[in-house]
């Protein structure tokens, strides 16, 4: 029963999407929640654990196959687990908000099935907050650094202009010796689920 629901869906999307496609000159936008998992770590205390992502990306197609735009979004990762100290114990946690610079590349640009590699470029502006001994949480430090993005993609167009897609995403954070609560750098990864439009003229360029 589940083999044949999956192939009708295949079926249903093929039928639905005979003009799918990405051509030059077209724009995208596309939104996506996520999960984030941050692995930022100093003197032994994990800032950030598990939590979530907000986002948003807009860009245009130089081609068929380089799109070209912004991505912006918000994670918080909320608090990376209890490190012992003299008198109890501490806990701390990082959020984030990264604007970037955006590439997309489109490996099969003629496919209703699309895998497609994610790049950026841009800024990452963190804060990161503390409790200790189940106190109620305190901001601690923010400080701004350069951020890189690279990834993996899959998506499939559901409409001649609507997608979906699941892509793997790891952040790189570096605050060029001016981190906050001493941190150097930062590293996260997320798996975000995206729901996007495709629109026949140039918005974004």
């Amino acid at each position: 029963m589940k083999k044949f629901l999956i192939l009708t869906i295949l079926i249903f999307i093929a039928a639905r999407c005979g003009e799918c496609q990405i051509y030059k000159g077209q724009s995208e936008l596309s939104v996506y929640p996520g999960i984030s998992v941050s692995n930022t770590k100093r003197d032994g205390i994990a800032y950030g654990g598990s939590g979530y992502v907000l986002g948003l990306t807009a860009l245009a197609y130089a081609t068929e196959r380089i799109g070209l735009g912004l991505d912006i979004s918000y994670a918080d990762n909320g608090y990376g687990g209890r490190h012992d100290i003299p008198g109890g114990w501490i806990e701390a946690g990082i959020y984030r908000v990264t604007p970037m610079f955006a590439f997309k590349g489109q490996l099969m640009p003629s496919s209703k099935f699309r895998p497609y590699i994610p790049l950026g470029l841009g800024a990452d502006w963190v804060e990161v907050y503390g409790r200790k001994n189940g106190a109620p949480s305190e901001n601690i430090d923010s400080a701004v650094g350069i951020a890189f993005m690279g990834g993996l993609g899959f998506e499939v167009d559901v409409a001649p202009d609507a997608f979906i897609g699941l892509e793997g995403r790891y952040v790189y954070s570096n605050f060029l010796g001016g981190g906050p609560a001493g941190l150097r750098d930062s590293n996260v990864f997320n798996i975000l689920f995206k729901v996007g439009a495709r629109f026949s003229a140039d918005y974004f360029m």
